[in-house]
């Protein structure tokens, strides 16, 4: 018998692993969870537990729903408005803003960043729908602003 259920709609789950354990299991570890407490959880011993998060770290389509990250906001300085903020999840903001840089041809900065899983993201998003220009870059309503003031003890500036 092969040891993977292939018939999940959650992706490759070997035949005595249930789903609800690898979601469990990633949230424990993005939450900094201990072995033992992730045994204790999971009513195993410590040695099976190990087994099962690494199965739960390499499921294809998981690591980056559940794995440890930041939201974080990258301010464009445009040349004729004030500026376009961009609103993203990566699990390195300051090597994203080093990436996004190297296409852009105005000057960016990271505003600021908080640990988030990558589920926050969409929640902020949705947040911040209504100052939206286009993807994820976003105007400087007092709305975007107030969510960055939130997660930075510098001030955000607006505009150049």
């Amino acid at each position: 018998m092969h040891p993977y259920r292939t018939h999940s709609t959650h992706g490759m789950y070997p035949h005595w692993m249930a789903p609800r354990e690898c979601r469990l299991i990633l949230t424990l570890r993005a939450q900094g969870a201990p072995l033992p407490a992730i045994a204790k959880a999971l009513k195993v011993n410590w040695d099976k537990a190990a087994k099962m998060i690494a199965i739960a770290e390499h499921w294809p389509g998981q690591q980056r729903k559940h794995r440890p990250g930041s939201v974080y906001f990258i301010k464009m300085v445009l040349p004729h408005e004030d500026c376009a903020i961009k609103v993203g999840w990566s699990s390195f903001p300051e090597q994203r803003l080093e990436d996004l840089q190297t296409g852009s041809p105005f000057p960016l900065c990271l505003l600021a960043s908080y640990p988030a899983l990558f589920t926050e993201e969409a929640v902020v998003l949705k947040r911040l729908a209504d100052a939206k220009m286009r993807g994820e870059w976003h105007r400087p309503t007092p709305t975007v602003l107030a969510e960055i003031a939130k997660h930075t003890h510098r001030g955000v500036v607006n505009g150049r």
